[in-house]
Protein backbone atom coordinates (compact mmCIF):
# COMPACT_ATOMS: atom_id res chain seq x y z
CA UNK A 1 0.00 0.00 0.00
CA UNK A 2 1.32 3.57 -1.11
CA UNK A 3 0.97 6.30 1.04
CA UNK A 4 0.54 9.58 -0.73
CA UNK A 5 2.97 11.96 1.01
CA UNK A 6 2.20 15.74 0.64
CA UNK A 7 4.49 19.03 1.15
CA UNK A 8 3.89 22.23 1.91
CA UNK A 9 5.74 25.23 0.41
CA UNK A 10 7.64 27.48 1.99
CA UNK A 11 5.75 31.06 2.60
CA UNK A 12 8.20 32.97 0.73
CA UNK A 13 7.70 30.92 -1.93
CA UNK A 14 3.65 31.54 -2.67
CA UNK A 15 3.00 33.62 -5.41
CA UNK A 16 1.79 37.01 -4.23
CA UNK A 17 -1.00 38.95 -6.22
CA UNK A 18 0.14 41.58 -9.03
CA UNK A 19 -2.77 44.16 -8.71
CA UNK A 20 -1.94 44.65 -4.63
CA UNK A 21 1.96 45.46 -5.42
CA UNK A 22 1.41 48.10 -8.14
CA UNK A 23 -0.90 49.88 -5.45
CA UNK A 24 1.49 49.90 -2.80
CA UNK A 25 4.13 51.23 -5.42
CA UNK A 26 1.50 53.65 -6.62
CA UNK A 27 0.62 55.32 -3.22
CA UNK A 28 4.66 55.28 -2.16
CA UNK A 29 4.83 57.08 -5.12
CA UNK A 30 1.93 59.95 -4.84
CA UNK A 31 3.14 60.17 -1.03
CA UNK A 32 6.39 61.20 -2.28
CA UNK A 33 4.91 63.69 -4.65
CA UNK A 34 2.49 64.91 -2.06
CA UNK A 35 5.64 65.29 0.48
CA UNK A 36 7.71 67.18 -2.29
CA UNK A 37 4.88 69.57 -3.21
CA UNK A 38 4.05 70.63 0.50
CA UNK A 39 7.48 71.13 1.43
CA UNK A 40 7.76 73.55 -1.81
CA UNK A 41 4.16 75.37 -1.03
CA UNK A 42 5.36 76.11 2.50
CA UNK A 43 7.63 78.63 1.30
CA UNK A 44 5.34 79.99 -0.90
CA UNK A 45 2.81 80.47 1.90
CA UNK A 46 5.16 81.86 4.18
CA UNK A 47 5.48 84.15 1.26
CA UNK A 48 2.47 84.72 1.01
CA UNK A 49 2.10 85.71 4.41
CA UNK A 50 4.97 88.10 4.60
CA UNK A 51 3.62 89.71 1.46
CA UNK A 52 -0.25 90.26 3.24
CA UNK A 53 1.57 91.17 6.57
CA UNK A 54 3.87 94.26 5.00
CA UNK A 55 1.09 95.99 4.19
CA UNK A 56 -0.29 95.92 7.13
CA UNK A 57 2.95 97.40 8.54
CA UNK A 58 3.72 99.80 6.07
CA UNK A 59 -0.08 101.51 6.52
CA UNK A 60 0.61 101.33 10.46
CA UNK A 61 3.86 103.34 10.06
CA UNK A 62 2.18 105.89 7.75
CA UNK A 63 -0.60 105.99 10.32
CA UNK A 64 2.25 107.07 13.02
CA UNK A 65 4.01 109.62 10.52
CA UNK A 66 0.25 111.11 9.83
CA UNK A 67 0.47 111.56 13.75
CA UNK A 68 3.34 113.25 13.19
CA UNK A 69 2.23 115.86 10.50
CA UNK A 70 -0.60 116.49 13.22
CA UNK A 71 1.88 117.55 15.55
CA UNK A 72 3.63 120.05 13.33
CA UNK A 73 0.03 121.47 11.96
CA UNK A 74 -1.01 122.29 15.71
CA UNK A 75 2.48 123.85 16.65
CA UNK A 76 2.14 126.05 13.61
CA UNK A 77 -2.03 126.77 14.07
CA UNK A 78 -2.33 126.51 18.34
CA UNK A 79 0.83 127.32 20.21
CA UNK A 80 1.81 130.85 20.25
CA UNK A 81 5.19 130.57 21.47
CA UNK A 82 5.75 128.26 18.39
CA UNK A 83 8.54 125.79 18.45
CA UNK A 84 9.44 125.98 22.09
CA UNK A 85 11.44 123.45 24.69
CA UNK A 86 9.98 120.47 23.37
CA UNK A 87 11.05 120.74 19.63
CA UNK A 88 14.79 121.41 18.78
CA UNK A 89 16.47 123.29 16.22
CA UNK A 90 17.93 121.58 13.80
CA UNK A 91 18.45 124.01 10.97
CA UNK A 92 21.66 123.55 9.12
CA UNK A 93 22.03 119.74 9.79
CA UNK A 94 21.88 117.55 7.32
CA UNK A 95 18.14 116.61 7.88
CA UNK A 96 17.02 120.16 7.72
CA UNK A 97 19.22 120.68 4.24
CA UNK A 98 17.80 117.43 2.76
CA UNK A 99 14.49 118.54 3.11
CA UNK A 100 15.11 120.91 0.49
CA UNK A 101 13.10 124.01 1.76
CA UNK A 102 14.78 127.32 3.59
CA UNK A 103 17.36 127.13 6.09
CA UNK A 104 15.13 126.69 9.57
CA UNK A 105 13.62 123.72 11.20
CA UNK A 106 12.62 122.23 14.24
CA UNK A 107 12.15 118.50 15.13
CA UNK A 108 10.38 116.60 17.70
CA UNK A 109 10.64 113.15 18.48
CA UNK A 110 11.10 109.97 18.58
CA UNK A 111 7.22 109.94 20.43
CA UNK A 112 6.27 106.83 20.74
CA UNK A 113 2.32 105.82 20.55
CA UNK A 114 0.47 103.20 22.35
CA UNK A 115 -2.53 100.82 22.21
CA UNK A 116 -5.68 102.53 23.29
CA UNK A 117 -7.08 99.04 24.60
CA UNK A 118 -6.21 99.61 27.88
CA UNK A 119 -2.92 97.32 27.23
CA UNK A 120 -0.28 100.46 26.61
CA UNK A 121 1.25 98.26 23.82
CA UNK A 122 3.58 100.14 22.15
CA UNK A 123 2.70 100.29 18.56
CA UNK A 124 5.74 102.33 17.29
CA UNK A 125 6.91 106.07 17.19
CA UNK A 126 7.38 108.81 15.00
CA UNK A 127 9.18 112.11 14.28
CA UNK A 128 8.59 115.26 12.95
CA UNK A 129 10.64 118.31 11.73
CA UNK A 130 9.04 121.32 10.66
CA UNK A 131 11.11 123.27 7.72
CA UNK A 132 11.14 127.17 6.81
CA UNK A 133 8.17 127.79 9.24
CA UNK A 134 8.06 131.14 9.72
CA UNK A 135 7.06 131.49 6.70
CA UNK A 136 4.06 131.68 4.34
CA UNK A 137 4.97 128.01 3.26
CA UNK A 138 6.36 125.49 6.03
CA UNK A 139 6.87 121.57 4.87
CA UNK A 140 6.15 119.42 7.36
CA UNK A 141 8.32 115.90 7.01
CA UNK A 142 7.35 113.01 9.35
CA UNK A 143 8.67 109.52 9.75
CA UNK A 144 6.66 106.40 11.12
CA UNK A 145 8.35 103.20 12.64
CA UNK A 146 6.29 100.39 13.53
CA UNK A 147 7.69 98.30 17.13
CA UNK A 148 9.04 95.18 16.07
CA UNK A 149 9.77 95.36 12.82
CA UNK A 150 12.13 97.30 10.46
CA UNK A 151 9.23 98.93 8.38
CA UNK A 152 9.17 103.08 8.58
CA UNK A 153 7.32 105.38 6.24
CA UNK A 154 7.63 109.10 5.65
CA UNK A 155 5.07 111.47 4.89
CA UNK A 156 5.78 114.89 3.44
CA UNK A 157 2.95 117.62 3.78
CA UNK A 158 3.29 121.33 2.04
CA UNK A 159 1.43 123.91 3.85
CA UNK A 160 0.40 127.50 3.16
CA UNK A 161 -1.28 130.53 5.03
CA UNK A 162 -4.90 130.45 4.59
CA UNK A 163 -5.30 133.92 3.67
CA UNK A 164 -9.54 134.21 5.05
CA UNK A 165 -9.00 136.55 7.47
CA UNK A 166 -11.00 135.91 10.66
CA UNK A 167 -12.30 138.14 13.86
CA UNK A 168 -8.97 136.59 15.31
CA UNK A 169 -8.21 139.26 17.40
CA UNK A 170 -10.26 141.89 19.75
CA UNK A 171 -9.15 144.60 17.85
CA UNK A 172 -7.40 144.27 14.23
CA UNK A 173 -6.03 147.33 12.30
CA UNK A 174 -3.07 148.70 9.95
CA UNK A 175 -3.11 151.40 12.20
CA UNK A 176 -3.91 150.96 15.77
CA UNK A 177 -4.92 153.94 18.01
CA UNK A 178 -5.89 153.28 22.07
CA UNK A 179 -6.40 156.17 24.97
CA UNK A 180 -6.54 155.76 27.91
CA UNK A 181 -6.42 159.11 30.11
CA UNK A 182 -3.97 159.64 32.51
CA UNK A 183 -5.04 160.45 36.48
CA UNK A 184 -8.24 157.63 35.84
CA UNK A 185 -6.62 154.09 36.80
CA UNK A 186 -7.19 151.28 34.66
CA UNK A 187 -9.46 153.53 32.47
CA UNK A 188 -9.39 151.19 29.48
CA UNK A 189 -9.47 147.51 29.44
CA UNK A 190 -9.00 145.50 26.28
CA UNK A 191 -9.53 141.51 27.66
CA UNK A 192 -11.72 138.29 27.01
CA UNK A 193 -15.69 138.70 28.46
CA UNK A 194 -15.92 134.98 28.31
CA UNK A 195 -14.23 132.12 29.82
CA UNK A 196 -14.16 129.89 26.89
CA UNK A 197 -10.51 130.21 26.59
CA UNK A 198 -8.58 127.52 28.53
CA UNK A 199 -7.75 129.67 31.64
CA UNK A 200 -4.12 127.76 31.52
CA UNK A 201 -3.28 129.15 28.30
CA UNK A 202 -5.21 132.95 27.65
CA UNK A 203 -3.11 133.64 25.12
CA UNK A 204 -6.32 134.77 23.34
CA UNK A 205 -8.33 136.60 26.03
CA UNK A 206 -7.46 140.30 24.63
CA UNK A 207 -4.98 139.85 21.71
CA UNK A 208 -4.75 142.84 19.41
CA UNK A 209 -2.98 143.17 16.13
CA UNK A 210 -1.09 146.29 14.65
CA UNK A 211 0.12 146.57 11.14
CA UNK A 212 1.93 149.41 10.24
CA UNK A 213 1.51 151.07 13.75
CA UNK A 214 0.79 150.70 17.23
CA UNK A 215 0.31 153.57 19.91
CA UNK A 216 -1.35 153.28 23.22
CA UNK A 217 -1.47 157.26 24.54
CA UNK A 218 -1.93 156.13 28.78
CA UNK A 219 -0.50 154.02 31.48
CA UNK A 220 -3.82 153.52 32.27
CA UNK A 221 -4.34 151.41 29.43
CA UNK A 222 -4.14 147.91 30.20
CA UNK A 223 -4.10 144.86 27.45
CA UNK A 224 -4.97 141.21 28.79
CA UNK A 225 -3.47 139.84 26.20
CA UNK A 226 -1.06 139.90 23.52
CA UNK A 227 0.03 143.10 21.20
CA UNK A 228 1.20 141.54 17.93
CA UNK A 229 2.89 143.43 15.53
CA UNK A 230 4.81 143.15 12.24
CA UNK A 231 8.98 143.44 12.02
CA UNK A 232 8.00 146.61 10.74
CA UNK A 233 5.33 147.91 12.79
CA UNK A 234 6.07 150.97 14.58
CA UNK A 235 5.40 151.58 18.25
CA UNK A 236 5.24 154.67 20.06
CA UNK A 237 5.15 155.70 22.45
CA UNK A 238 8.71 153.99 23.79
CA UNK A 239 8.66 152.44 25.53
CA UNK A 240 5.49 151.82 26.22
CA UNK A 241 3.44 152.75 29.81
CA UNK A 242 0.56 150.72 29.17
CA UNK A 243 0.12 147.08 30.25
CA UNK A 244 0.45 144.20 28.26
CA UNK A 245 -0.15 140.88 30.07
CA UNK A 246 1.26 139.05 26.64
CA UNK A 247 3.89 141.50 25.93
CA UNK A 248 4.45 142.66 22.53
CA UNK A 249 5.33 139.86 19.81
CA UNK A 250 5.56 139.61 16.12
CA UNK A 251 3.24 137.61 14.33
CA UNK A 252 4.60 135.03 13.03
CA UNK A 253 2.16 134.07 9.67
CA UNK A 254 -1.17 136.47 9.96
CA UNK A 255 0.39 139.67 8.87
CA UNK A 256 -2.57 141.59 7.62
CA UNK A 257 -2.30 141.30 4.29
CA UNK A 258 -1.88 144.08 1.55
CA UNK A 259 -5.48 144.16 0.27
CA UNK A 260 -7.74 142.64 3.10
CA UNK A 261 -10.49 140.29 1.41
CA UNK A 262 -14.18 142.39 -0.01
CA UNK A 263 -17.28 142.31 1.87
CA UNK A 264 -19.50 139.55 0.50
CA UNK A 265 -22.69 140.53 0.06
CA UNK A 266 -25.70 137.69 -0.17
CA UNK A 267 -27.18 137.33 -3.44
CA UNK A 268 -31.03 137.25 -2.39
CA UNK A 269 -29.76 140.74 -0.36
CA UNK A 270 -28.78 142.34 -3.39
CA UNK A 271 -31.56 141.12 -5.52
CA UNK A 272 -33.83 143.04 -3.07
CA UNK A 273 -35.89 146.19 -4.57
CA UNK A 274 -33.89 149.18 -3.31
CA UNK A 275 -35.98 151.39 -0.83
CA UNK A 276 -34.13 154.10 -1.60
CA UNK A 277 -33.13 156.71 1.08
CA UNK A 278 -35.20 156.66 4.34
CA UNK A 279 -35.42 159.17 7.42
CA UNK A 280 -37.41 157.67 10.53
CA UNK A 281 -38.13 160.10 12.86
CA UNK A 282 -40.36 158.67 15.74
CA UNK A 283 -42.04 155.24 16.57
CA UNK A 284 -40.86 151.57 15.80
CA UNK A 285 -40.33 150.11 12.33
CA UNK A 286 -39.31 146.20 12.20
CA UNK A 287 -38.82 143.75 9.19
CA UNK A 288 -41.83 142.18 9.73
CA UNK A 289 -44.09 145.51 9.37
CA UNK A 290 -42.22 146.06 5.80
CA UNK A 291 -42.91 142.65 5.18
CA UNK A 292 -39.45 141.28 4.45
CA UNK A 293 -36.26 140.01 6.02
CA UNK A 294 -33.71 141.31 3.46
CA UNK A 295 -33.98 145.45 3.19
CA UNK A 296 -32.14 147.45 0.65
CA UNK A 297 -31.25 151.25 1.11
CA UNK A 298 -29.82 153.59 -0.47
CA UNK A 299 -28.95 155.35 3.15
CA UNK A 300 -30.56 155.06 6.17
CA UNK A 301 -31.06 157.66 9.08
CA UNK A 302 -32.55 156.70 12.28
CA UNK A 303 -33.60 159.96 14.45
CA UNK A 304 -34.67 161.73 17.83
CA UNK A 305 -36.52 158.16 19.78
CA UNK A 306 -37.04 156.12 17.03
CA UNK A 307 -36.45 152.41 16.98
CA UNK A 308 -36.02 150.12 13.76
CA UNK A 309 -36.50 146.16 15.21
CA UNK A 310 -34.29 143.51 13.09
CA UNK A 311 -36.43 140.38 13.70
CA UNK A 312 -34.57 137.43 14.00
CA UNK A 313 -32.89 136.74 10.72
CA UNK A 314 -33.59 139.59 9.04
CA UNK A 315 -30.88 141.61 7.23
CA UNK A 316 -30.23 145.41 5.63
CA UNK A 317 -27.98 146.35 2.73
CA UNK A 318 -27.30 150.01 2.49
CA UNK A 319 -25.49 150.55 -0.83
CA UNK A 320 -25.17 154.50 -0.29
CA UNK A 321 -23.59 156.61 -1.63
CA UNK A 322 -25.20 158.23 1.75
CA UNK A 323 -27.39 161.06 2.81
CA UNK A 324 -25.74 164.73 1.83
CA UNK A 325 -27.36 167.39 4.00
CA UNK A 326 -28.18 168.94 7.39
CA UNK A 327 -28.85 167.22 10.21
CA UNK A 328 -30.06 168.70 13.61
CA UNK A 329 -27.42 168.95 16.27
CA UNK A 330 -24.98 167.84 13.76
CA UNK A 331 -25.13 170.47 11.27
CA UNK A 332 -24.46 169.63 7.54
CA UNK A 333 -23.21 166.05 6.93
CA UNK A 334 -21.66 163.88 3.96
CA UNK A 335 -21.72 160.86 2.80
CA UNK A 336 -24.21 159.15 5.96
CA UNK A 337 -24.85 155.58 4.79
CA UNK A 338 -26.13 154.70 8.34
CA UNK A 339 -26.63 156.98 11.12
CA UNK A 340 -28.54 157.05 14.60
CA UNK A 341 -28.48 159.86 16.97
CA UNK A 342 -29.93 161.34 19.86
CA UNK A 343 -32.00 158.29 21.27
CA UNK A 344 -32.26 156.64 18.01
CA UNK A 345 -31.85 152.65 18.48
CA UNK A 346 -31.18 149.73 16.36
CA UNK A 347 -32.77 146.44 17.99
CA UNK A 348 -31.04 143.59 16.85
CA UNK A 349 -33.23 140.32 18.07
CA UNK A 350 -30.57 137.50 16.79
CA UNK A 351 -29.26 136.33 13.59
CA UNK A 352 -28.94 140.07 12.09
CA UNK A 353 -26.37 141.01 9.17
CA UNK A 354 -25.79 144.71 8.20
CA UNK A 355 -23.54 145.43 4.96
CA UNK A 356 -22.55 148.90 3.86
CA UNK A 357 -21.42 149.36 0.70
CA UNK A 358 -20.24 152.99 0.75
CA UNK A 359 -20.94 155.90 3.04
CA UNK A 360 -20.17 156.12 6.42
CA UNK A 361 -21.73 153.88 9.20
CA UNK A 362 -22.34 155.74 12.49
CA UNK A 363 -23.71 156.31 15.95
CA UNK A 364 -24.25 158.88 18.41
CA UNK A 365 -26.94 158.23 20.50
CA UNK A 366 -28.14 157.40 23.69
CA UNK A 367 -29.13 154.12 22.22
CA UNK A 368 -27.34 153.06 19.70
CA UNK A 369 -26.93 149.14 18.19
CA UNK A 370 -28.92 146.90 21.05
CA UNK A 371 -28.52 143.19 20.65
CA UNK A 372 -31.04 142.17 22.67
CA UNK A 373 -29.25 137.98 22.92
CA UNK A 374 -26.03 139.90 24.30
CA UNK A 375 -24.48 137.43 22.07
CA UNK A 376 -21.57 139.33 19.38
CA UNK A 377 -22.43 136.79 16.55
CA UNK A 378 -26.20 138.26 16.59
CA UNK A 379 -25.20 141.75 15.22
CA UNK A 380 -22.48 141.44 11.68
CA UNK A 381 -21.81 144.89 10.51
CA UNK A 382 -19.96 144.52 7.29
CA UNK A 383 -18.83 147.56 5.76
CA UNK A 384 -16.77 147.55 2.01
CA UNK A 385 -15.71 151.24 1.78
CA UNK A 386 -13.20 152.90 0.07
CA UNK A 387 -9.42 153.70 0.39
CA UNK A 388 -8.52 156.73 2.32
CA UNK A 389 -6.33 157.65 -0.18
CA UNK A 390 -9.59 158.13 -2.93
CA UNK A 391 -11.61 160.53 -0.22
CA UNK A 392 -8.52 162.39 1.58
CA UNK A 393 -11.14 162.85 4.58
CA UNK A 394 -12.26 160.40 6.98
CA UNK A 395 -16.18 161.03 6.19
CA UNK A 396 -17.12 157.86 3.94
CA UNK A 397 -14.99 156.08 5.34
CA UNK A 398 -15.75 153.25 8.21
CA UNK A 399 -17.83 152.82 11.38
CA UNK A 400 -17.77 154.94 14.23
CA UNK A 401 -19.94 154.24 17.68
CA UNK A 402 -20.76 156.58 20.05
CA UNK A 403 -23.34 154.93 21.95
CA UNK A 404 -24.16 155.16 25.65
CA UNK A 405 -25.88 151.61 25.25
CA UNK A 406 -22.95 148.78 25.49
CA UNK A 407 -22.33 147.52 22.17
CA UNK A 408 -22.51 143.68 21.40
CA UNK A 409 -21.64 142.82 17.26
CA UNK A 410 -18.50 142.60 14.96
CA UNK A 411 -17.48 144.96 12.63
CA UNK A 412 -15.23 144.61 9.66
CA UNK A 413 -14.22 147.32 7.65
CA UNK A 414 -12.44 146.92 4.20
CA UNK A 415 -11.20 150.40 3.47
CA UNK A 416 -11.75 152.30 6.52
CA UNK A 417 -11.98 153.36 10.16
CA UNK A 418 -13.23 151.89 13.11
CA UNK A 419 -13.72 154.31 15.48
CA UNK A 420 -15.00 153.51 19.07
CA UNK A 421 -15.62 155.65 22.39
CA UNK A 422 -18.32 156.73 24.77
CA UNK A 423 -21.31 158.37 23.99
CA UNK A 424 -21.03 162.55 23.53
CA UNK A 425 -23.92 164.64 24.89
CA UNK A 426 -23.86 167.43 22.01
CA UNK A 427 -26.62 169.42 23.89
CA UNK A 428 -24.94 168.78 27.20
CA UNK A 429 -21.53 169.20 26.03
CA UNK A 430 -20.38 166.43 27.95
CA UNK A 431 -19.20 162.72 27.40
CA UNK A 432 -20.70 159.49 29.49
CA UNK A 433 -18.36 158.06 31.69
CA UNK A 434 -17.87 154.99 30.48
CA UNK A 435 -18.41 152.98 27.21
CA UNK A 436 -18.27 149.53 26.62
CA UNK A 437 -17.71 146.89 23.30
CA UNK A 438 -18.19 143.48 23.41
CA UNK A 439 -17.34 141.25 20.29
CA UNK A 440 -14.47 141.78 17.86
CA UNK A 441 -13.50 144.77 15.62
CA UNK A 442 -11.14 144.76 12.58
CA UNK A 443 -10.23 148.04 10.43
CA UNK A 444 -8.26 147.92 7.04
CA UNK A 445 -6.89 151.79 7.90
CA UNK A 446 -7.42 152.81 11.44
CA UNK A 447 -8.65 151.49 14.64
CA UNK A 448 -9.19 154.02 17.30
CA UNK A 449 -10.29 153.03 21.32
CA UNK A 450 -10.97 155.53 23.64
CA UNK A 451 -11.46 155.94 27.33
CA UNK A 452 -13.86 158.35 28.34
CA UNK A 453 -12.30 161.59 29.34
CA UNK A 454 -15.22 162.11 32.72
CA UNK A 455 -14.51 158.62 33.87
CA UNK A 456 -13.76 158.57 37.35
CA UNK A 457 -11.45 156.43 38.84
CA UNK A 458 -14.19 153.46 39.35
CA UNK A 459 -15.36 153.69 35.68
CA UNK A 460 -13.50 151.63 33.21
CA UNK A 461 -13.90 151.36 29.83
CA UNK A 462 -13.37 148.30 27.50
CA UNK A 463 -13.57 146.39 24.46
CA UNK A 464 -14.33 143.28 25.74
CA UNK A 465 -13.41 140.22 23.15
CA UNK A 466 -15.82 137.35 22.09
CA UNK A 467 -13.56 133.86 21.88
CA UNK A 468 -16.14 132.00 19.82
CA UNK A 469 -15.90 134.82 17.49
CA UNK A 470 -12.27 133.37 16.22
CA UNK A 471 -13.88 131.59 13.16
CA UNK A 472 -15.99 133.56 11.68
CA UNK A 473 -14.40 135.23 8.55
CA UNK A 474 -14.35 139.12 8.41
CA UNK A 475 -15.89 139.01 4.59
CA UNK A 476 -19.21 137.98 5.85
CA UNK A 477 -19.48 134.28 4.47
CA UNK A 478 -19.71 132.86 7.43
CA UNK A 479 -18.05 130.10 9.43
CA UNK A 480 -14.55 128.93 8.51
CA UNK A 481 -12.33 126.07 9.37
CA UNK A 482 -11.32 125.74 12.77
CA UNK A 483 -7.81 127.72 13.56
CA UNK A 484 -7.05 128.43 9.86
CA UNK A 485 -3.66 130.12 9.60
CA UNK A 486 -2.36 126.98 7.81
CA UNK A 487 -3.94 124.31 5.17
CA UNK A 488 -2.22 121.31 3.54
CA UNK A 489 -1.47 121.81 -0.32
CA UNK A 490 0.43 118.79 -1.04
CA UNK A 491 0.36 114.61 0.86
CA UNK A 492 2.68 112.66 -0.14
CA UNK A 493 4.43 109.17 0.94
CA UNK A 494 8.43 108.46 0.47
Amino acid sequence: MHRRIQHSQPAASRVTNPTGSLLLLWALGLNIVLLLAVSGYLNFFHTVLTTTTRPYLQDQAVNLAEAGVQTGLWELNHNDSLFGVSWTDISGTPACIDIGVGAQCFARGPITLTATDGSNTPLGTYTVTVADPFSATPVILAHGNVTGSTISQAVRVTTEANTALTFRYAAFGRYMDIDGFEGSPDSLRIDSYQETYDPANPSHAGDIFANDQLMIWSSDVTVDGTAYVTPTTSVSPTPLTATITGGIEQEPYMNLPAELPDVVVPADLLAAPNQGGVRLSSGITSCSDLGSQRLHYTYLLIENDATFVLDEGCELYIDGPGYDGPVPGWGDVLDMALMLHDDAKIEARGNNRIFVNTGWLGASSRQGFVTTTQQPRDLQIYHQGVPREQTQQWNGCGAGLMQRAPFYGTIYSKHGMVYLGAYYDMGAYTYDPVAQFYGAFVAGDRFHLEASPYGETYDVSGLHYDESLRTLSVSGTGQQNEQNAFRTTSWQTQ
